[in-house]
């Protein structure tokens, strides 16, 4: 049972489905619950990951929110009707769409950039169409496209986002939060001077906790898991000077105001 005499963390952002949890991802959803992490949102990359995140989720109610969407390096225009249908016929309570976006890094871009956007564009604005009509959150990718990820997402009238893992500068940060949307902060954040800046230049009050374990984690290599969400905390708190529990207890408020919970 979770302690109820600490402020709860909530992580919005985890790859649970990744084959790096394979073997003991019991022991790491114990571990998130010790500390104090006792929601994890669960996001997929493609529709290859959807059955396991659904099993997932009914092995673990309490803990697991579902989310479920395809990520722009996995954007495929051919497979976005199927990514829809299977969203629209979900059984499982669904608490988002994601992860998607926009990614501009070189790697993702390739041979042909110009075609890979497009494809990435109309693989997103599929998925805000949809998180529109069924009212629910976008958990977005920005990698090298954060302005125009934010643009997109404005243009097409998206309600509810987060903007995981934001690596854009901070003069695009004005727009978004003027659309009412958020920012999670990863672990990474105790090792990364673009994400201290970030968290310095964004109200608590706009701002969720993330994992995106495996990934990001505080030490640069290491596997990740959600109950390094508590770093993240602790060093949001450091960077604005107030508690480590004023932290957890607005950035959970603000999970909750986002994900309906």
């Amino acid at each position: 049972e979770p302690r109820k005499d600490v402020e709860e963390i909530f992580d919005s952002h985890a790859h649970l489905c990744d084959e790096q949890f394979i073997d003991d991802i019991g022991d790491v959803i114990g571990r998130a619950r010790e500390n104090h992490v006792n929601k994890i949102t669960l996001v997929t990359i493609d529709r290859k990951e959807f059955e396991a995140a659904i099993n997932l989720k009914r092995k673990y109610p309490e803990t697991i929110l579902l989310c479920l969407g395809m990520h722009p390096c996995n954007a495929d225009l051919n497979d976005i009707d199927a990514v829809v249908e299977d969203i629209r016929n979900c059984k499982e309570p669904l608490h988002g769409i994601g992860e998607c976006g926009l990614d501009f890094t070189k790697k993702t871009l390739g041979e042909d950039p110009e075609a890979v956007k497009k494809e990435q564009y109309s693989v997103l604005l599929r998925q805000i169409e949809l998180a529109n009509e069924l009212d629910l959150p976008l958990n977005i990718h920005s990698r090298q496209a954060g302005h125009y990820a934010i643009e997109f997402l404005k243009e097409h009238e998206a309600k509810k986002v987060v903007l995981h893992a934001f690596d854009g500068k901070s003069t695009y940060l004005r727009p978004a939060l003027e659309a009412g949307y958020y920012f999670s902060i990863p672990p990474e954040v105790v090792r990364d001077p673009q994400k201290v800046k970030l968290v310095s230049k964004i109200p608590l009050d706009s701002l969720i906790i993330e994992s995106d374990a495996p990934a990001l984690g505080p030490v640069k290599g290491e596997r990740n898991e959600p109950m390094y969400c508590r770093r993240s905390c602790e060093k949001i708190a450091e960077i604005k000077a107030i508690s480590t529990e004023e932290v957890a207890r607005v950035t959970t408020a603000n999970f909750k105001a986002l994900f309906g919970v």
